[in-house]
């Protein structure tokens, strides 16, 4: 765990900001947040109007690789992640990180600790400034973890579950793109806490996705490798020579969060869901292309019913046989006659409940994009990753950036850390990308539906999220970087 205040001035500070009605412009430190500034104390008062006791704020760290420790915050930020001011507070055994429903064991010892140093508090006989001695209350006030470790910490679902967000109640794959903040309703705090006693004020507010893992490690490595496909290793033929028409961003199974009915019966056909969504995503016109009737016989031979219907679920389809294409449906008769000779059943039972493998097949080719030649942006070609690699390597760079691997893109490049993710996205990228997709001979390319065209837009996209990245990674939060952020993640999301 990490001690996020020692220093009486940070209290101090913030109480005079509450009894002044100061305006906050920014937020260098966590004592300047109004979440803390709201907290109160074990006995009623504000935790800030420390008085003459000594008032100290945690936040915990949860991680399934390193030791989990805990943090004192109101150290200078320079010492705060010196090992002689971190607490390992426990270590989780392996092979295997616990589960949902195991994550507690863990936890629960940890914050029985603090429970007691929150009240009544610690009584110490002697400190630095004082020789009689002073109070101490000690509270755990963040939570501050990758996404993984934050859900199970807080007892939410998974990710791959339809809850999407910690904070609000959005719902579903179609919440994930939801930029009407109106919309965004928060959790209710009595309700959480009703639910789990391990915190002690408003999980809503304590619990922090960092932004290493979420932005750098997160939509940052995302969008580069796979919406740019800035990486030798990312190919768009398939291991049988097909060609994709586009990536998804497939649902793994999950058998914990999968309701009852979606649920295999045995592990050994989770591999047929993977060949299920990877079928899907293959170019069913043109070259290297799979007709439909193919793609249909792919389907049937690998898919059981209840993989179809998983990956049915994860799309969000109706069951109902509605609005099905005429050439899905034509497909499904057509596979029917091959193999009876009889009439019967000859007709697609448009408005029924799918309940077949047919059915199953039919809804998930209907979703499928059928009239298109699957036309890829060539934006991850060798060309582009040259100029990149050109690019690092030929810019002069002043001593306090720091470097970033020389082969980028490479395999031999090893796993990009977080730390270079932010030099990428900051420096490198615009500065390759922009000078690649954004000028033709000292001009801007055309802004229509050419593949210069489309480039620029790509352009226009990455640059919304590397302006994200940039105010993301300040070191003092204003209200206006806040906004500008949320524009520039917002342009990144819908466009």
């Amino acid at each position: 765990m990490q001690l996020i205040s020692i220093n009486p001035d940070a209290t101090n500070t913030a109480l005079h900001a509450i009894h002044t009605g100061e305006e906050q412009i920014g937020v260098q430190n966590m004592f300047e947040a109004n979440f803390i500034k709201d907290l109160k104390g074990p006995d009623g008062k504000l935790f800030v109007d420390r008085g003459d006791k000594i008032c100290l704020a945690f936040s915990m760290h949860m991680d399934f690789f390193n030791p989990n420790c805990i943090t004192q915050r109101t150290l200078d930020p320079s010492i705060q992640y010196l090992s002689e001011y971190l607490y390992v507070a426990t270590i989780i055994p392996g092979p295997h990180e616990p589960l949902n429903d195991e994550m507690d064991h863990f936890v629960w010892p940890v914050v029985e600790q603090f429970v007691k140093a929150w009240q009544p508090g610690l009584r110490v006989s002697r400190t630095a400034a004082s020789e009689s001695g002073a109070v101490v209350e000690v509270g755990i006030l963040l939570s501050v973890n990758d996404l993984l470790a934050a859900r199970k910490v807080a007892g939410f679902l998974g990710v791959s579950s339809g809850f999407i967000c910690t904070v609000c109640q959005l719902r579903g794959k179609t919440g994930t793109f939801n930029m009407d903040h109106a919309q965004w309703i928060p959790r209710s705090r009595d309700e959480l806490r009703h639910w789990s006693t391990a915190y002690r004020d408003d999980p809503t507010r304590m619990l922090v996705i960092d932004a290493m893992h979420c932005i750098l490690e997160g939509i940052v490595h995302y969008h580069c490798h796979h919406v740019l496909c800035l990486d030798v290793s990312m190919h768009q033929v398939s291991a049988d020579g097909f060609k994709y028409a586009f990536e998804w961003l497939w649902i793994p199974y999950d058998h914990e969060v999968t309701p009852q009915d979606f649920r295999l019966d045995t592990p050994k056909h989770v591999p047929n869901i993977a060949k299920i969504q990877d079928a899907l995503g293959f170019v069913i016109e043109g070259d290297k292309s799979m007709s439909l009737d193919q793609v249909w016989t792919h389907l049937n031979n690998r898919g059981i019913l209840k993989a179809l219907k998983f990956v049915a679920w994860t799309l969000e389809l109706s069951t109902t046989l509605n609005d099905i294409h005429p050439t899905v449906s034509v497909e499904r008769t057509n596979s029917k006659s091959k193999k009876k000779k009889s009439h019967k059943d000859m007709h697609f039972p448009t408005g029924k409940l799918a309940s077949k493998k047919s059915h199953f097949i039919a809804l998930l080719l209907n979703w499928q994009p059928h009239s298109s030649v699957g036309y890829v942006l060539p934006t991850g070609t060798p060309e582009t990753l040259a100029h990149i690699q050109k690019v690092i390597q030929d810019t002069v760079r002043p001593s306090w950036v720091n470097s970033v691997p020389k082969n980028f893109g490479n395999a031999s490049a090893g796993l990009i850390k977080a730390d270079e993710w932010r030099t990428l996205s900051t420096v490198f990228l615009p500065i390759a990308l922009i000078t690649l997709w954004g000028n033709i001979d000292g001009c801007t390319p055309p802004d229509d539906e050419s593949e210069l065209g489309y480039l620029l837009k790509v352009l226009d996209h990455t640059m919304a999220l590397f302006q994200a990245t940039i105010l993301a990674c300040c070191h003092l939060v204003t209200a206006s970087r806040a906004f500008a952020f949320r524009q520039c993640i917002s342009t990144q999301l819908v466009h």
